[in-house]
This record gives structure tokens, C-alpha cells and sequence, in this order.
């Protein structure tokens, strides 16, 4: 890859990441203006900063809310007055109801679900990529399926022999049509150890070839090669059906790998320190995840191959992934402020004091700034 092509990769990335949290941190914002609460900066970027203003008319924002840009192009934030949960200034967070600090503090989670449907919907609309095996689609929903290609060879497979090259179409096995890179691997698995007839594209020649397929242990390669093909939904009116429904299936399947990322991460960590087997956890924690790094300096980059609809997708996901992180009860995001504050009014049943809300944040963020520092360092070695 370019070097212009990872440099334009890191600032499309930056753009994204950007919009996902203000979008988040607006949310917020909009919650508490209903709620009450005085939004006094919303800013986008941290500081230092490079510009703002007081607002001298309600637009969205309430007159007197400073709107400020930052030079720091990483996120963006929603100051409030009173945000502590026993400040009692009239106007501030902490006078709030519960059910207004529940409202204001899931109201990042629900901007970023809502993103991700608005995401998903014009994808379902322009085109959505077939990413699950029982993704959702309408009736009238138009299938676009690209060749099955081929995208590696082994030198001594049967397809080599029969004259198959990087580059062709797979086109039937046996007169069965291969239309999906799945049904070639479930063919020669069945077919392992028989003589096949093969039908595939080459160039603007069209050939056909017997094989006789290997019988590996499994099936395994039996033909020798890999495939790829994409499968796209386009569903017209019905977008603003499957886009939701869409929506709510990746939620699921996103928070089963954030979930599964974060097991291997604890029983890793603990397995480490009890020299166990489940220490080989925490290294699969670190090949699954990415940091800032990894997004801005691969994942964007190789998305920008894939043109305008991978970089949707990915936005869409992290907007997902963004909203289910933050309702997990870790100190300093919003889940664990709501789920502190809950503890202390139900459980312990005694006000949350602002120095004690300080420092258990406070010790919340370090750990999450010391796993941001481990994730970012395994990103650099990884592209090293």
C-alpha cells in the first residue's frame, strides 16, 4: 500500500472517529437540554483550543452555550454544570432526578444506536455486503452476487493441472452452478477423491476440464484453491425495514465479540498471574483487537480498497461498538457512572460524594488508559 493511500486512510479514519463521538457527546447534550440540565461548552476536539463563541441564539444549543473547536481532532466533549452527582447548584447534573442523569447518561449510547440504523439503512438502500449467514432481507430485495475468483493456487492441486490460474472464475463443478465461495469448498468436500468435470473462466475463454479431486482428511483443500466472492443486498423501499432489523443483528453479534474479547482478556490476565493455560487468552485478546493505531494505520486504509461502502460498514460498527462499551459498568464511561451512581442510592444507600465519584472514575480511566497504552503498543508492533 502507498504511503498517500495510508495517510488518506488515517484522515478519513479521524473523520469518522470524530463524527462518532460527537454524535455520541450530542446526545448527551440534546438530553440534558430537555432534562433541564445547562449544557455550559460543547466542544468538538480537545485542547488546546482554536476557536469558540457563546451562542447568542437558541439553535439546538441553548443561548450562552460556548461551542468551541479544538485543535486535538480525537473526539469532542459535553460540559454541564453540576456533573457530579451530589452537586445541588439549580440548573446543574447533580440536581437532576435519576431518571434525568439515567436519561442523559444513556443518551450517548442511543445517538450512537440511532447513527448506526441511519448508517445501515442507506447501505441497505445503495447497496449492503452479505457479512452473516442469516443476514435479513426483504421479498423485494435485489441479490448481486460478483464471480467466485479465484485468489490463490497451490502449484500441485488438481486445478493447477487442469490449467486454472490466480485471476479465473469458478463457474460450475459437476453442472453445479458455484455462485458463492461456500459452495465450492461444500462440492469438493462431498465430491474428495472423484473425477469431477470443471467449468471455469479464463480470460474471455471459457474451459472445461475433468479433475479428479483430493481426498484430504476433512476435505480440506481438495481442489487447491482459495476463493472470494461478495454477496450485496439491495432493498429499495424496504430500507427502512431492513436497516433496523440489520441494525439489531449486528448489535447482537458485535456485543458476542466485545463480550468474547473481554473473557479472554480477564482469564487471560488472571491466567498469566496464576501461570495457567488460560494465559493464551490474553494473546488472543491482543490479536483481536485494535486501538487507534490499528484503525487509523490499517483498518481505514485496506477499508479504502473497498471504496465507499466498506468505510460505511466499518463507521456503522464502531458506531455500535462505541454504544455497547459504553454501557458496560467501567468507571469514567457512562455505563459505570450511571451503575455507581445506582450502587450508592440503592445498595449502600448513602449520597455519592464528589470525592469519592472523583477517584473511583478517576482509577476507572487510568485502567482504561493503561489498556489504550498495551492495545496501542501491540498496533505498533504489529505494523512493525
Amino acid at each position: 500500500m502507498e504511503w498517500w493511500q495510508v495517510l488518506f486512510g488515517v484522515l478519513i479514519g479521524l473523520v469518522v472517529l470524530m463524527v462518532l463521538i460527537v454524535v455520541h457527546e450530542f446526545g448527551h447534550a440534546i438530553a440534558a437540554i430537555r432534562n433541564g440540565v445547562k449544557v455550559e461548552e460543547f466542544a468538538i476536539g480537545f485542547r488546546p483550543k482554536a476557536w469558540s463563541t457563546k451562542l447568542k441564539r437558541d439553535f439546538i444549543l441553548k443561548k450562552g452555550t460556548v461551542f468551541s473547536l479544538n485543535w486535538l481532532p480525537i473526539g469532542g466533549f459535553c460540559a454541564m454544570k453540576g456533573e457530579t452527582d451530589d452537586a445541588k447548584a439549580k440548573g446543574g447534573y447533580g440536581a437532576a432526578s435519576l431518571w434525568a442523569k439515567t436519561k442523559i447518561l444513556l443518551a450517548g449510547v442511543t445517538f450512537n444506536f440511532l447513527l448506526a440504523v441511519v448508517i445501515f439503512t442507506i447501505m441497505s438502500a445503495i447497496g449492503m455486503p452479505k457479512i452473516i449467514d442469516d443476514q435479513f432481507a426483504m421479498p423485494n430485495t435485489k441479490v448481486e452476487r460478483s464471480p467466485v475468483l479465484v485468489v490463490a493456487l497451490n502449484d500441485d492441486s488438481p486445478a493447477a493441472a487442469a490449467g486454472v490460474s490466480v485471476g479465473d472464475t469458478i463457474v460450475s463443478l459437476n453442472d453445479t452452478s458455484i455462485v458463492e465461495a461456500p459452495d465450492l469448498s461444500g462440492f469438493t468436500k462431498t465430491h474428495g477423491g472423484q473425477e469431477v468435470s470443471l467449468v471455469y473462466q479464463h480470460g474471455e475463454e471459457t474451459v472445461s476440464k475433468p479433475v479428479v479431486l483430493n481426498d484430504n482428511p476433512g476435505g480440506a483443500g481438495n481442489i487447491g484453491i482459495a476463493v472470494s466472492n461478495s454477496t450485496t443486498y439491495r432493498s429499495g423501499w424496504s430500507s427502512f425495514i431492513v436497516g433496523p432489523v440489520t441494525t439489531v443483528q449486528f448489535l447482537g453479534l458485535t456485543a458476542q465479540g466485545l463480550w468474547q474479547l473481554l473473557t479472554n482478556l480477564f482469564t487471560g490476565i488472571a491466567g498469566t498471574i496464576a501461570g495457567t493455560d488460560a494465559a493464551d487468552n490474553l494473546a488472543m485478546a491482543g490479536d483481536s483487537v485494535a486501538g487507534p493505531v490499528g484503525i487509523l494505520g490499517t483498518i481505514f486504509p485496506a477499508a479504502m480498497a473497498g471504496g465507499f461502502t466498506e468505510i460505511l460498514l466499518i463507521a456503522g460498527l464502531l458506531s455500535l461498538s462505541f454504544a455497547i462499551m459504553n454501557v458496560l459498568p467501567i468507571p469514567g464511561l457512562d455505563g459505570g457512572r450511571l451503575y455507581l451512581t445506582l450502587f450508592f442510592r440503592f445498595i449502600l444507600r448513602k449520597p455519592l460524594k464528589e470525592e469519592t465519584e472523583g477517584k473511583i472514575n478517576g482509577i476507572g480511566m487510568l485502567i482504561l488508559f493503561g489498556l489504550m497504552i498495551l492495545i496501542t503498543v501491540l498496533d505498533v508492533l504489529r505494523l512493525w
